[in-house]
């Protein structure tokens, strides 16, 4: 009894006023949240119209593509030159073995297990597969030359950092990753490739920095296959540490 005597008390003692002032803040507090709410449903709905838009661009730009019989082409050639890059580094990987250490196919076949050997892969694979695209497209793109040195250089640069990344942390090599790295390395190429293939048409000082980028990669791989730098991008990683100086000595003769 004492106790509810106590809040009677203090309910009979407060103010009017004060219970009053709770009616405009209660009314404010609805008002304000059902205008914040009415706000966060417009946001949506304009959002979501915004992605709409969006997805809407991206589609008519891909139905654009597959419209446009000259892209459509390019990127049937492009595609088809991931596959050829997986083949061909299948292929080159072994083919310096399957042919008895031939001098001649040391130029385009890796030697060793070297980080540097293993750039002739995609680089020959891509030359070779370069060769016999050109004749098909040639009419249908832009800067063919300037497309190939940065799909080339895009896979040789994604490649050696995904070694050099992930060999910090393990301190040994995996053979799973390495492959997997070509591939996706592979598919990275070809889509700059296309990307630079059905540009508009790129400055003439692009086109010649391009081929003197192509030919000195392709000197520095034959040199460097016969003469390799004292750096451990160079050397094998497996125990092959006279291959080089044999491939070397049977050149010279």
């Amino acid at each position: 009894m004492a106790e509810h005597s106590a809040v009677n008390r203090r309910v009979a003692g407060s103010s009017p006023a004060r219970g009053a002032i709770f009616v405009p803040i209660f009314s404010i507090g609805s008002i304000s949240g059902a205008f914040f709410f009415a706000k966060t449903r417009q946001m949506g709905t304009i959002g979501k119209e915004v992605r709409c838009g969006i997805k809407g661009g991206l589609r008519a730009n891909m139905a654009k593509a597959v419209n446009s019989p000259h892209k459509r082409k390019v990127a049937v050639w492009e595609g088809a030159g991931v596959l050829f890059l997986i083949a061909a580094g299948f292929v080159l990987h072994f083919l310096y073995k399957w042919t008895g250490r031939s001098v001649w196919v040391a130029w385009f076949a890796p030697i060793n297990e070297s980080v540097w050997e293993h750039l002739k892969l995609g680089f020959w694979g891509l030359m070779f597969y370069s060769l016999v695209e050109y004749w098909f497209i040639k009419d249908s793109v832009n800067n063919f030359i300037a497309a190939k040195a940065a799909g080339i250089l895009a896979l040789q640069l994604f490649v050696i950092g995904v070694f050099y990344a992930y060999t910090s942390v393990t301190h040994k090599e995996i053979p799973a990753v390495d492959i997997t790295a070509y591939i996706i390395g592979s598919f990275i190429c070809q889509l700059i490739s296309y990307r630079i293939l059905i540009s508009s048409k790129l400055p003439a000082v692009v086109s010649a920095a391009s081929v003197v980028f192509l030919s000195v990669h392709a000197v520095l791989l034959v040199v460097f296959t016969f003469a390799p730098p004292e750096h451990n991008m160079f050397q094998a990683s497996t125990a092959q540490p006279t291959e080089n100086m044999a491939c070397c000595i049977s050149f010279y003769g």
